[in-house]
């Protein structure tokens, strides 16, 4: 897929609860339907195996910055997946790349790296300088927070990141199980504490938006709100 120039982005609107304002976009991205590579976490899965996961990052951040570097308006951002152990590597050469235009609009402030709690746990504690330099630089960061691998509160609080995102079992159907909101409400409580905000992917029904809100997730994205699309398409958005 990369040789053949297959790999693809797609852009998820990410959007504020209360404003119903686009804040970010998540960039995706997926391979050939024939290569049964149409989702980005089973790509990233295949490269990983095949010890191609840098290279593919690496071209995933160049699709998704030449595509946005002419859409993003004022302090909206893109959301990349970035891994633990390349955090630092990747953020300088995110740098090259967004200034490599005189006439690029885009910043460090623009982008948000999206790093999944399972990496940062595997590289606990070792991550830490790598994870303080990258906000040195003014990029933002975001705890993709895998229902498989919680990080400790202890780790949140050394790493202090932006956006605090919640997916999965989390998300789905919370409106109906009281367990998982109280522990989003907790969530919730803990990241005003410490100045993050809670990002809520997969939300698909009204219902699941009406409990999110009640739990004081701040941020959400999901089929319910808008679909993952070639472009950076900013559709006409009614959260009620």
């Amino acid at each position: 897929a990369l040789d053949d120039g297959a790999l693809t982005t797609t852009f998820q609107p990410i959007v504020a609860i209360e404003s119903a304002e686009i804040v970010a976009f998540d960039a995706g991205f997926e391979g050939p339907s024939h290569a049964l590579l149409r989702r980005d976490d089973v790509a990233l899965d295949v490269a990983e195996r095949t010890g191609q996961k840098l290279r593919v990052l690496d071209h995933y951040h160049h699709l998704a910055l030449r595509a946005a570097e002419d859409e993003l308006t004022g302090a909206e951002q893109l959301v990349l997946r970035v891994s633990a152990e390349e955090l630092l590597e990747s953020a300088v050469r995110l740098m090259s790349l967004l200034y490599h235009r005189e006439t690029a609009r885009m910043t460090s402030a623009n982008v948000l790296f999206l790093v999944d709690s399972e990496g940062l746990a595997d590289h606990f504690p070792a991550v830490l300088p790598a994870w303080r330099s990258v906000g040195e630089m003014g990029f933002r960061s975001c705890v993709d927070l895998s229902p498989n691998m919680p990080l400790p509160l202890d780790y949140l609080r050394e790493l202090r990141p932006d956006v605090l995102r919640v997916s999965g079992r989390l998300v789905r159907d919370v409106h109906r199980h009281q367990d998982e909101f109280e522990y989003l409400l907790m969530l919730s409580r803990f990241a005003t504490r410490h100045d993050m905000r809670i990002l809520a992917a997969d939300c698909v029904d009204r219902r699941e938006l009406i409990a999110l809100r009640r739990a004081g997730v701040a941020y959400v994205q999901g089929g319910f709100v808008a679909p993952s699309l070639a472009t950076m398409t900013r559709p006409e958005l009614t959260l009620s």
